[in-house]
């Protein structure tokens, strides 16, 4: 069995910090879903998550 998680549609704060938590734990894979943010804002929240677990999100 895969976890599977879908992000919040809005960010909040430290969520690269609770993100990163999940993964550490075992989370499979992170759909980020920021569908009316700006993408510069999405790519800020990539980079506070380690390099490492960027392959399993979509």
């Amino acid at each position: 069995m895969k976890l599977i998680l879908e992000t919040l549609p809005t960010f909040f704060v430290e969520e690269d910090k609770i993100l990163t938590i999940l993964f550490e734990e075992g989370l499979d894979v992170l759909h980020l879903r920021k569908p009316d943010a700006p993408c510069i804002y999405s790519e800020r929240l990539l980079t506070l998550i380690p390099d490492k677990y960027h392959k399993y999100i979509v």
